[in-house]
């Protein structure tokens, strides 16, 4: 089993395929299905702590999305044509990035489920994705070491970088 964790303000969260548990107090604090077997799975948790985002690129090429507060499934975001191998969260809590194998970066709205943008321009896979504190801004990164830096009000890249050989890995 595969364990990510993830700071807040206020505690630290572990989460592990299926549940999220207080490192502190060491006990579950919600369980979740959907997933039944997430190997090479990218997560993600909100920074209000709440959601769970659950890339399974082993499987269905979609995202779960997880209310942690109930364990209930909130929606499954569908639209990549490959496996999603990195999924983050806007620090407003309202957009969800998925970069994926088939090259390209979805933008999703968290509260519809509605794909507002999906971003193409990368030569290979997308594998780490990351928002700026504007949440307006989104930094994408290829297996290919080269790092884009995007304008999400027009969905447009800023500025490319090619670290290939600059000892620099995603």
């Amino acid at each position: 089993m595969t364990y990510r964790t993830s700071s807040q303000k206020d505690s630290v969260s572990l989460v592990a395929t299926g549940f999220a548990s207080d490192r502190d107090k060491s006990e579950v604090l919600s369980r979740s299905g959907g997933h039944t077997q997430i190997k090479g799975s990218s997560l993600a948790l909100s920074p209000n702590g709440q959601i769970l985002a659950a890339a399974d690129s082993i499987k269905d090429k979609t995202i779960k999305v997880w209310d942690l507060r109930t364990g209930e499934l909130r929606r499954t975001l569908a639209g990549h044509s490959d496996s999603v191998v990195s999924v983050a969260f806007s620090p407003d809590n309202h957009l969800l990035a998925s970069g994926s194998k088939d090259k390209t970066i979805k933008i999703w709205d968290l509260n519809t489920g509605e794909l507002l943008h999906t971003l193409a321009g990368h030569t290979s896979s997308v594998v780490a994705v990351a928002f700026r504190k504007d949440s307006q801004t989104l930094v994408s990164a290829t297996k290919e070491r080269i790092i884009e830096i995007w304008d999400l009000t027009r969905g447009t890249i800023l500025n490319a970088f090619d670290v290939a050989n600059c000892g620099l890995s995603a």
